[in-house]
């Protein structure tokens, strides 16, 4: 299986049992808490890195050529600061979180490292 969809099987069904154990009362504040910050570091931990073309089929409202254009121009743009584009030999890498870090920043005009 796929390590990112085992990785979101995985948060999806650890999410389904804190959810049983929220409604059964089972967990303190503290330990719902520790719960959550421990989910998303297992969600993090997972690299998340796509290709141009899976990229835009994941997230529909990017076109490749929009994304490559994007790519291209990374020194002037700032994408290649925001380190959302890693290259293997000729293939071409995008982290999904730092890319849309790096869009937001876009709209407010101030990059925030994640």
């Amino acid at each position: 299986m796929n390590p990112i969809k085992k990785a979101n099987e995985d948060a999806k069904l650890h999410t389904r049992k804190l959810s049983e154990q929220k409604l059964k009362g089972q967990n303190s504040d503290r330990e719902k808490a520790e719960l959550r910050a421990h989910d998303q570091a297992k969600i993090d931990a997972v690299w998340v890195y796509f290709t141009v073309k899976q990229f835009c089929e994941r997230h529909q409202a990017f076109t490749e050529g929009g994304v490559r254009h994007n790519i291209f121009h990374e020194k002037i743009n700032g994408l290649a600061k925001s380190g959302a584009v890693v290259r293997n030999g000729r293939r071409v890498l995008i982290h999904e979180k730092k890319f849309f870090a790096w869009l937001e920043a876009q709209n407010t005009g101030v990059y925030h490292d994640s």
